[in-house]
């Protein structure tokens, strides 16, 4: 379905690191003043007539995209400080209204596949594989599959009561 799009090839940008610390709330606002630079925008100038004697002003509106701008719980709190910080400035770009603060908590999501892993695949598979073996010939098929790396376990092997 998108075979087109994916032909063409992909401007990357690599983004660098930042000297800044997120812990401070200036240090934010430098670290969403560098990151807002990649944020799409288009600008649009009109001609508007402001009275009755003609005369016309020009009134630029800016449209910008919108980038996620993720972080652990700390980063997203501080970066909504900075937005707080910058929202009564004129321009879109000076509030950061192309920046969508947003969770990335990968480590709740590991730890999350962890448990799954541990307490209802491993124990399953270990009970299915004891329920039409013994548990030494289980425990030696495992350590097997784990050694050739077709499964992915942790060095650990629970104990099947």
């Amino acid at each position: 379905k998108y075979s087109k799009e994916m032909a063409t090839k992909s401007t990357i940008v690599p983004l660098g690191v930042l000297p800044y610390n997120e812990m401070k709330n200036n240090e934010m606002v430098e670290i969403m003043s560098h990151t807002n630079q990649y944020v799409p925008s288009k600008t649009a100038k009109t001609q508007v007539d402001i009275s009755s004697t003609g005369e016309l002003v020009t009134v630029t509106k800016v449209h910008m995209d919108r980038l996620l701008f993720g972080g652990d719980q700390l980063t997203v709190a501080r970066a909504r400080g900075a937005k707080k910080s910058r929202k009564n400035s004129t321009s879109a770009d000076k509030r950061y209204d192309g920046l969508i603060p947003c969770v990335e908590d990968w480590h709740t999501k590991l730890v999350l596949l962890e448990v799954i892993w541990k307490y209802f695949i491993l124990k399953g598979l270990l009970l299915s594989m004891v329920h039409y073996t013994s548990f030494e010939t289980c425990l030696i098929e495992i350590m097997y599959l784990r050694n050739q790396r077709k499964i992915l376990m942790p060095a650990m092997i629970f104990s099947v009561h």
